[in-house]
């Protein structure tokens, strides 16, 4: 029976901002290809990363689709589901309103007399806190996962 590679998730988010997401597909693609192995069904890691590649906007369809496909893998295995499909809104819906209210400081800002110094420091303060939150945001969803999959790949191993 196939099991997967366990991976630290600390590891994973570290070369995940190293490498400004380029491992991150590669995670998602591998991941994607060893449930599919395990499960005999759903998207090929390929199938992900050439998405990922060629339309990034639906690429974010992993936020909800990672979970839900560990979550199902515990289900048809007789184990207690503790994720799914919503965990992704854990990650993608906080951060879209982020992102709308970093937005809407922009035109504040530029309302307000236009991007002189203060303009851009304040910018710069609401962005850098949008991406700590994001990374934050974004080490939760994945760390849920990982050790999920790392606790299934043991029991699996196990068996």
């Amino acid at each position: 029976m196939y099991v997967g590679i366990k991976r630290s998730p600390e590891k994973v988010i570290g070369l995940w901002i190293v490498s400004f997401g380029l491992y991150g597909i590669y995670w998602l693609a591998q991941t994607f290809s060893e449930l599919q192995k395990y499960r005999k069904q759903g998207i090929s890691g390929g199938s992900y990363a050439l998405l990922a590649v060629i339309f990034p906007p639906l690429a974010l369809s992993a936020c909800w689709l990672l979970p839900s496909y560990v979550g199902k893998l515990y289900e048809e295995n007789g184990k207690y589901e503790e994720i799914g499909s919503y965990w992704g809104s854990i990650l993608f819906l906080p951060s879209l309103a982020l992102w709308a209210v970093v937005g809407m400081s922009y035109l504040i800002v530029i309302a307000g007399g236009g991007m002189g110094e203060n303009g851009m420091t304040t910018m710069y303060m609401i962005v850098s806190a949008a991406i700590g939150i994001n990374l934050f945001l974004l080490y939760n969803w994945l760390q849920k996962i990982q050790v999920q999959m790392n606790e299934f790949w043991d029991e699996a191993e196990k068996a």
